[in-house]
């Protein structure tokens, strides 16, 4: 891995509501194991959701223009999935307590 590709001190991995919506569509078509998926992402996504569901609301309610960015009501729907994977790993969690 070249000095570019590696962490710089100080800064944590992108952790993106793109990455997590991806997840989720492909959960919604199985074409991924939800075993596998929160079984590596599950606590993550449970702990980082209350920093993560604003910054969702945000992306998809701002409108980016030249002089200050614009609040819209309608939502530009680029990720909503990521509500459904929040959910999904909620009930995932909550049935593996069950099985313990």
């Amino acid at each position: 891995m070249d000095k570019h590709h590696r962490q710089q001190p100080g800064r944590r991995p992108a952790t993106t509501p793109a990455v997590h919506n991806q997840l989720s569509i492909l959960l919604s078509k199985d074409l991924i194991d939800e075993d596998f998926v929160f079984g590596l992402i599950g606590a993550g996504l449970i702990s980082v959701w209350p920093v993560l569901s604003p910054a969702v609301s945000y992306y998809e309610h701002y409108f980016p223009r030249s002089t200050q960015p614009e609040w819209h009501e309608e939502p530009r729907l680029i990720y909503h999935e990521v509500a459904d994977l929040h959910g999904r790993c909620v009930t995932w969690n909550e049935k593996r307590r069950a099985r313990l």
